[in-house]
């Protein structure tokens, strides 16, 4: 395991963010991952990375300009071995770290610690058997690998069952942690077992792009069928189209019961609204997009939070800068208070906010 710097403003889809040390896994690390439930021990970690950060600092006028500086850790010196299974499921449930994977759908605090990444040792796919009754196929892939290469594997071995990929970025760790899908095709279809904490599993539950699996997620296996389904692909190109070409973190809430985000959000007056260039698209009013830097368009004013049943924003106009975590959670926050007070509707966010 190691300490690596990561510029979020350039990692996450979003494009929002600063530089933060990241502790990068490889094979192993993830199972002592799961043992680490005491505040003692990420109390040393800490210090580890204030160490890490101040040496950089001492050698580099910028951080900003630090790309791959790195210091390795010997996990295993720092954490005493837990032979007791009850206390590494305990742990499970409540980790203490949170683990960013590609970087979609990720929305992380300049304050943000104990983040976690998996290295490329977890970008693979392997076939682990083929069932000749069904032709029903098992493939073992890490969490690091991406869903245009899982996509890719797909379509070139003829297995279906995952189309849906081809228009949905991501990790697959994080494909599977929050049940990435596209209308009725979800993960949850074609997915077996999950290796959390490098232990494989299947008492999970999955649900609406949601799932209770807490810990490290380092590989996942799925049945596929044999017969890759093209005729599915034009389905899920036609539905991407409504989505903003600008850097955004996809859906930023997920839909309630019977309704849509996106309708609620134009509901309000919030589709096209935007704050220090980050804000709504007024293309599909559910994405939360950063508009870029210097941008002239009005942001919403504090007289918003008190309309309750208003249909549309006031809005007034401000210096705009480059956009930060502060102003992209102001606008979510905005949102969830507006189609509250409006409809009585409590918005999930979609995207994973890290504080």
């Amino acid at each position: 395991m190691f300490l690596k710097i990561i510029n979020f403003a350039t990692y996450t889809s979003l494009k929002i963010g600063t530089p933060l040390p990241v502790w990068v896994l490889g094979k192993g690390d993830e199972v002592s991952f799961g043992a680490l439930g005491s505040h003692k021990v990420w109390d040393r970690l800490d210090k580890l990375e204030k160490d890490f950060l101040e040496k950089l600092t001492q050698t580099k006028s910028n951080i900003n300009g630090i790309k791959d500086s790195l210091e390795r850790i010997d996990l295993s010196s720092l954490i005493e071995k837990q032979n007791d299974c009850s206390k590494q499921q305990q742990c499970l449930k409540q980790p203490l770290y949170t683990c960013i994977g590609n970087g979609y759908n990720l929305l992380v605090s300049p304050n943000a610690r104990h983040l976690v990444m998996l290295s490329p040792e977890f970008d693979y796919i392997v076939p682990k058997s083929q069932n000749k009754t069904d032709s029903s196929e098992i493939i073992e892939v890490g969490g690091k690998t991406s869903s245009s290469s899982l996509f890719r594997f797909c379509k070139q071995h003829n297995l279906g069952g995952l189309e849906f990929l081809r228009s949905l970025p991501g990790s697959v760790g994080g494909l599977v942690k929050m049940n990435a899908g596209m209308k009725q095709y979800e993960i949850k279809d074609t997915l077996l077992e999950v290796c959390i904490d490098g232990i494989w599993r299947s008492d999970f539950a999955l649900s609406y792009r949601s799932s209770d699996i807490a810990g490290i997620i380092s590989a996942a296996r799925f049945r596929l069928k044999k017969g890759f389904d093209s005729s599915l692909l034009e389905q899920f190109q036609a539905m991407r189209s409504t989505h903003p070409k600008e850097p955004s973190c996809g859906s930023c809430f997920r839909n309630p019961s019977g309704d849509y985000a996106g309708r609620l959000i134009e509901a309000v007056g919030l589709k096209g609204a935007k704050q220090n260039g980050v804000g709504f698209s007024p293309h599909h009013a559910n994405f939360l997009v950063n508009f870029g830097a210097k941008s002239t368009q009005a942001s919403p004013t504090k007289t918003n939070l008190t309309q309750a049943d208003s249909t549309k924003t006031n809005f007034t106009k401000i210096n705009s800068c480059q956009a930060e975590f502060a102003d992209a959670l102001a606008m979510i926050e905005l949102a969830k208070k507006l189609v509250k007070e409006r409809f009585g509707i409590e918005l999930v966010p979609e995207v994973q906010i890290v504080r």
